[in-house]
């Protein structure tokens, strides 16, 4: 009797998964200011998202206005180690660069076994490294209008202003400050007594104390807007006083022929108070530029996306003054004194 054998043959493919890492970044957080040539730690707190365990260690690097970079390890380079699905606080402690500046910043992280790059992540706002100091130039410091007639006269040549500031605080951010402009006129001006309605000692003083003409100045932070306007300050340089939407600013809806509505807030020529009429309110400040980190009072130079750099210190930004010779203009020679002052609060 003959016996049938069924076989079967039975394949089985066992999948092998591909093991990787892959980090990315919760958190990270480091001081915005520092002194030549200390240490200074960068604070990482990262995750493995991946499915097998990971070690590095870090490196940071900073690039000093785009135009050099150091790459900097903290000594003895501790490694860490981030298993799948964890979270890891990894501190970079590192002596900073003796070159002082605002620095870029790049956090790495390196596989141990063969140094190879694990993770970058980006700082969003810089680093800056120097000595706490203030300082202040013109030129020219004096100007002379000659002989002006009824209209509006801007003086042609730029007034170059260099300013060098770095205010660290205790917080490991800066100090707020300001490089506002006034006139200070309280020792030449005397007014005309009696007057019911008290005048303002602003601008250029006339030579009996009396009467005044306000001025007006002009930076490229205080626009106008190219895309509205027509005019790019950057490229143009300072509007023309002749046009009343640069002079006096431009207009809004609900103007009429009858009754003109403009808007202030968007002139670029800025009337320049005298120092009595400023008030505590730093918002109301006439500034040329400025450091505000908390409220944004002050035009930041540092924010990416405010306003204009006018400068990188010590290097120098213009600033135009203008004025305007109404009707009732009192003929005569005037004076006056325009401040810029470096204030921290």
């Amino acid at each position: 009797m003959k016996r049938l054998y069924l076989i079967f043959l039975l394949f089985f493919l066992i999948p092998v998964s591909e093991t990787y890492s892959d980090i990315i970044a919760d958190s990270y957080y480091y001081r915005k200011t520092a002194l030549p040539g200390t240490l200074h730690r960068f604070t990482l707190r990262v995750r493995n998202t991946g499915n097998a365990t990971v070690f590095v260690y870090g490196g940071i690097f900073l690039t000093r206005q785009g135009v050099q970079t150091f790459e900097i390890y903290p000594a003895g380079a501790p490694v860490y180690q981030i298993r799948r699905n964890q979270r890891t606080t990894v501190n970079i402690d590192i002596t900073l660069p003796s070159l002082e500046g605002s620095y870029s910043v790049q956090m790495a992280l390196f596989h141990t076994f063969d140094d190879s790059r694990a993770a970058t992540f980006f700082g969003s706002y810089p680093l800056k490294i120097g000595r706490p100091k203030q300082g202040i130039n013109a030129h020219p410091s004096r100007l002379t209008f000659g002989t002006l007639h009824k209209g509006r006269f801007m003086y042609p040549i730029p007034i170059k202003v260099r300013y060098d500031i770095f205010a660290p605080n205790s917080l490991g951010d800066e100090h707020p400050w300001a490089l506002r402009i006034y006139t200070d006129n309280a020792n030449t001006f005397t007014g005309i007594k009696g007057t019911v309605r008290k005048l303002s000692m602003t601008g250029l003083v006339h030579s009996s104390g009396k009467y005044t003409i306000p001025i007006k100045f002009w930076t490229l932070n205080w626009g106008p807007d190219a895309h509205s306007s027509g005019w790019d300050g950057l490229l143009q340089g300072p509007p023309p006083v002749e046009e009343d939407d640069f002079w006096r600013g431009p207009l809004l809806d609900e103007s009429s022929p009858d009754k003109e509505v403009r808007d202030f807030d968007r002139q670029p020529w800025l009337s320049i108070p005298d120092l009595s009429d400023i008030p505590t309110d730093r918002g109301s400040w006439r500034s040329l530029v400025g450091v505000f980190p908390y409220s944004g009072q002050y035009l930041n130079f540092t924010n990416l996306t405010g306003d204009f750099t006018l400068s990188v210190p010590p290097e120098p930004f213009d600033m135009y003054l203008a004025c305007e010779i109404g009707e009732s203009s009192v003929h005569g020679k005037y004076r006056g004194r325009v401040i810029l002052e470096l204030f921290s609060p």
